[in-house]
C-alpha cells in the first residue's frame, strides 16, 4: 500500500513506528524508490531518510495486512493515499 509521510522520521517517530511494527510477527518492509528496508530495524529505517511528502510503499507479508496497516497509520507518521 502506498502512503505519504506526514511526520519526519527522526529517532522518536522512528522508535514509535518500529515498536508498533514489532507488535506483529509478520514481515513488514518500507520501500522508498528502489530501496526496501525492514520496518522493525532502526538503522534500516533511518538509512532511507524519510521526509515529509515522500510517497512510500508499506509491504506486509502475512494474513493481517489491514490490521497492521491501520496500526502503522495510527502512529501519525503516514497518511493513506487514495
Amino acid at each position: 500500500m502506498k502512503v505519504k509521510v506526514i511526520k519526519p522520521l527522526l529517532a522518536d517517530s522512528a522508535c514509535l513506528l518500529i515498536n508498533k511494527a514489532r507488535e506483529f510477527p509478520e514481515e513488514i518492509s518500507i520501500k522508498k524508490r528502489q530501496l526496501s528496508v525492514d520496518a522493525k530495524n532502526l538503522l534500516d529505517l533511518l538509512s532511507i531518510s524519510l521526509e515529509i511528502g515522500d510517497i512510500i510503499e508499506i509491504q506486509i507479508i502475512g494474513s493481517r495486512k489491514d490490521e497492521i496497516t491501520n496500526a502503522l497509520l495510527a502512529t501519525g507518521v503516514f497518511e493513506r493515499l487514495n
